[in-house]
């Protein structure tokens, strides 16, 4: 096995420069586990565009592939957990971040790190979804645990993956979805997942450095953060609810 050769995408540093490229690796290349899984699809993270750029906060040692999330099919688990031709996912831990990822067709990871394909999902499906999926249904679900009164909820970053998400099933669920973007031309887009109402980005940079502002949501799903967040805190009414993730812009107005 230790013989198998496949493609993966590689970035390697030279010189302070990155560079991206397809190579040939073999099952050997492969970081130590317990469990080897014949890659079927992956998906692309904020994270995983970080990692390529040479971010060291997320990927301290090159060269390396990316990919924060997989799906495919158990080769061999020398812990006994998994049978060979399982189906499983892999999402978080290290995996991408200092351990080889999923856009490579192998990868080698700890057993205990995946979870078996849900009965009601394809593996193809499992990646649509992704980290981006997972990430927005526990945003709504703490959000539910709140118990918010009122419907008007606030999302931002709502073109982004975790965003749209969020938007998709907050409206699912009733909720009237006010979507915050600097996309806001793409009008069909937010309407076919249900947002009520489109507000530019702009709206929610406040810089009076006010404490408060006029209540304005029931609850917030925030995935930017910085000066964002602060604004929709501020905005949030008494009882509400705000819940934060990603924080791709900084935390420095908190």
């Amino acid at each position: 096995m230790n013989n198998i050769k496949f493609k993966a995408l590689e970035v390697s540093e030279i010189n302070g420069e990155y560079k991206r490229e397809i190579i040939e690796k073999e099952i050997k290349d492969l970081p130590a586990g317990e469990l080897i899984v014949n890659v079927k699809y992956s998906s692309l993270n904020y994270k995983d565009a970080l990692s390529a750029a040479g971010n060291k906060g997320v990927t301290r040692e090159y060269p390396h592939t990316p990919g924060i999330d997989a799906a495919g099919i158990v080769v061999e688990d020398q812990s006994g957990t998994y049978q060979k031709g399982d189906e499983i996912i892999v999402t978080g831990y290290d995996l991408g971040m200092n351990t080889a990822g999923g856009l490579e067709e192998y990868i080698r990871i700890p057993a205990d790190w995946a979870v078996k394909l849900p009965e009601n999902l394809t593996l193809k499906e499992s990646m649509i979804y992704g980290t981006a999926g997972f990430t927005a249904a526990l945003s709504v679900y703490k959000l539910l645990a709140a118990a918010v009164e009122g419907k008007d909820i606030l999302v931002t970053g709502a073109s982004g993956g975790v965003g749209s998400f969020a938007s998709a099933i907050l409206a699912k669920l009733g909720y009237e979805v006010t979507a915050a973007t600097g996309k806001t031309e793409a009008e069909a887009y937010f309407n076919n997942l249900g947002v009520k109402n489109i507000i530019d980005r702009k709206e929610l940079d406040d810089d009076s450095a006010k404490m408060l502002l006029k209540e304005k949501w029931s609850g917030v799903i925030d995935t930017v953060g910085g000066n964002l967040l602060s604004t929709a805190i501020k905005s949030t009414r008494y009882g509400g609810a705000v819940t934060c993730c990603g924080n791709a812009v900084s935390y420095t107005h908190l």
